[in-house]
């Protein structure tokens, strides 16, 4: 018996659509996901976590903008 080759992300129970299997029929993205190895789940909580980060990057930067905290004194 020769052991079928599945598509990537076939092991984990998902149904990957046939035309999938083929690299070159991937778009530039899908080939830049499937060279990272993480899970889809654990993309979105890297996703979530830098634009957490933006957001407070934004405030602090509004804040110190508007003169309500004082921001660095290295500058001068």
């Amino acid at each position: 018996m020769e052991k079928e080759e599945k598509p990537q992300g076939a092991e984990d129970g998902l149904e990957v659509p046939a035309d999938v299997s083929t690299n070159a029929s991937k778009g530039p993205k899908e080939k830049l996901y499937d060279k990272i190895p993480l899970t889809l789940h654990q993309l979105d909580i890297v996703i979530v976590c830098l634009i957490i980060l933006l957001i407070v990057f934004f405030v602090i930067g509004s804040l110190v903008g508007n003169g309500i905290i004082e921001g660095p004194k290295f500058m001068g």
